[in-house]
């Protein structure tokens, strides 16, 4: 498959299969266009929060009483290890799904604010350090492997 056309004002794109069907003859067919912005959606939304959740949890190593922590600000308290699991959390589920700030805070009683804060620290802090970059990439594959157990 190639690229045909691609519109950066619109959105939208434009791909061609080129199949060869005998030593001598190329045919071109399927040709379709779709919205990136709404495919890109409809696969952001198809990911759980629990999932990405989960797997954050079982990246650290978390047990089921720190786990129960990290939904109760008042139980968490300032634990540094478990601020920094909970940022990450804010982030993957920011990044994978449409869930509006507010409603992630609400899986971890915070507000959208704290959330937002979070979320810029993070994308702060993968500019900068390099093993923040490491932990992200890994937990970033782990996702990609769970949503998707074809990905290569």
């Amino acid at each position: 498959m190639r690229v045909v056309n691609y519109t950066e004002n619109d959105k939208k794109m434009e791909f061609t299969l080129t199949v060869r069907m005998d030593k001598h003859e190329w045919s071109k067919f399927d040709v379709r266009t779709f919205d990136v912005i709404s495919f890109h959606d409809k696969a952001k939304s198809s990911v759980n929060p629990k999932l990405i959740q989960n797997i954050i949890y079982q990246h650290f190593g978390l047990n089921d009483t720190l786990i129960e922590k990290m939904h109760d600000a008042r139980k968490l308290g300032r634990i540094r290890r478990l601020v920094d699991i909970r940022r990450y959390c804010y982030y993957f589920i920011r990044t994978y799904t449409n869930l509006p700030y507010e409603e992630i805070g609400a899986l971890y009683d915070q507000d959208h604010a704290t959330v937002m804060h979070h979320v810029k620290k993070v994308t702060g802090w993968l500019e900068v350090d390099s093993s923040v970059m490491n932990e992200v990439e890994e937990i970033r594959e782990k996702i990609i492997e769970r949503v998707n157990p074809y990905h290569e």
